[in-house]
């Protein structure tokens, strides 16, 4: 399973920092937790990313706030840049919050068209900065403070070069102290220590069996889907079409079994009342996100 946010050994989390937007269809004034509910019930939200129905979610910035965080990073690398060397970094894009993009793997895949067309791999994406002209040796050198054998730059044409360079220096003004935010770790915990105790409960254990009797029935055998997500005959990048077939057959017993919406309800009841445990320090953490968000806005409002 593809590495998905904080915990990469699971695979599993949501990101402080979410890559998606929070499209899913909503009522008017609808919250979090209300759309978890909603997609707990309604078997309709499969295609969605359920991650952002998550009650944890309603701590992380959306898509589009880290669009505006990483524009306003890149307009200062490029005003420090410019500053110690008189010279202008190529253009660099950050994806429009619109953009398509898969929905996470938290529960596995559940996205039947990927299914269908590239099995367990990743779609294929668009080239996008791999494209586009790449700083220079002395750019690059400004931009992480460091000679491309490791020693800190300390001056440049006898101007100051910042420590850490001028990413570092980006980074600093636009996000301040958030780095710091007890409330980081707090969510870290909420993130991985709930899906663990979600694995552990009846209903999910449950249903992890119904979706393997489901899969049995399609002539293949799986104990539940971390199995087959794991499984080394899909390690290779050039999927097969036994790899698409299992695939296929894997998110339609999902469907079939409501798999999703079991896992979504459950694991969104044990973070309710592991974020009534840590309210205060998550608290804080959204408001210094509102914080450096706003900082960032009015970076790129700047001439």
């Amino acid at each position: 399973m593809a590495a998905v946010g904080i915990t990469a050994a699971l695979a599993v989390s949501v990101p402080l920092v979410l890559t998606a937007g929070d499209d899913a269809p909503a009522a008017e004034g609808e919250t979090t937790r209300q759309k978890a509910d909603r997609a707990a019930t309604d078997p309709a939200t499969a295609d969605e990313d359920l991650v952002l129905s998550l009650p944890l979610a309603e701590y992380s910035l959306t898509r589009e706030q880290q669009v505006v965080l990483d524009r306003a990073q890149i307009k200062l690398q490029e005003s420090c840049v410019r500053r110690l060397s008189s010279t202008t970094l190529p253009r660099r894009e950050v994806p429009d919050a619109t953009a398509a993009q898969e929905p996470s793997r938290r529960y596995g895949l559940m996205d039947l068209d990927s299914a269908k067309r590239y099995g367990y791999q990743q779609p294929d994406s668009p080239a996008g900065d791999a494209s586009l002209p790449r700083p220079d040796a002395t750019q690059q050198m400004l931009l992480t403070g460091h000679t491309r054998s490791g020693d800190p730059v300390k001056t440049y044409k006898g101007r100051p070069v910042p420590e850490g360079g001028c990413s570092t220096e980006a980074r600093s003004e636009v996000y301040g102290d958030h780095d710091k935010q007890p409330g980081i770790a707090a969510a870290q915990q909420i993130d991985v220590e709930g899906y663990e105790l979600s694995l552990r409960d009846s209903q999910v254990v449950d249903a992890f069996s119904d979706w393997s009797k489901c899969m049995k029935s399609a002539g293949y055998s799986y104990e539940s889907p971390l199995k087959v997500t794991d499984d080394p005959e899909f390690a290779d990048a050039d999927y097969s079409d036994r790899e698409r077939a299992v695939a296929e057959a894997d998110v339609t017993c999902k469907l079939d079994v409501r798999l999703p919406q079991t896992w979504l309800a459950v694991e969104s009841a044990i973070q309710k009342k592991m974020i009534g445990q840590n309210r205060s320090e998550l608290d804080k953490l959204s408001q210094s996100q509102r914080r450096m968000v706003e900082r960032a806005r009015s970076i790129l409002e700047k001439n």
